[in-house]
């Protein structure tokens, strides 16, 4: 199974609505980390047969939904959230003892716009940076799962 992972799309909906319109066929659930969960409404309503999560962030201020889920795809246990709860622009230390917590295999968060893959006591660790805004990179980025 292919999961899309987006984060950060701060209302730039268009890029995510291309990759999904290319890889539709073969992706039938899309992450959504935050920074305009209306982007992932906007989504769910485009592709109505595939599945979106997704959780707010620091900028969906009082959109009512969860800033973080624990969903279990495939057998594996999934943490998203969006990270700024976590502090993860200052070091991934919060964040490593709350999948260890709640016993995740995997951990998805964005807030730094930053793209980052690594592996820690047994868990994934992956920001897919920002659809919308990269910071270290000129382009914008997305996560595969």
């Amino acid at each position: 199974m292919k999961i899309l992972v987006f984060s950060d799309s701060h209302t730039n909906s268009v890029k995510m609505l291309d990759i999904l319109s290319l890889q539709k066929k073969e992706t039938p659930m899309v992450l959504h980390l935050g920074d305009c969960i209306g982007d992932a409404e906007f989504l769910s309503k485009q592709f109505p047969n595939v599945t979106v999560h997704s959780v707010c962030g620091n900028c969906d201020y009082s959109m009512g939904n969860d800033i973080e889920k624990t969903i279990l795809v495939g057998g594996k246990k999934i943490l998203i959230t969006h990270g700024h709860k976590y502090y993860v622009k200052m070091d991934y230390n919060r964040i490593v003892y709350a999948a260890l917590e709640k016993e995740v295999d995997i951990c998805l968060f964005g807030h730094t716009h930053i793209p980052t893959l690594f592996y820690e006591q047994g868990i994934v660790f992956m920001n897919p940076g920002s659809i919308a805004q990269p910071r270290s990179q000129e382009y914008p980025s997305y996560g595969v799962l």
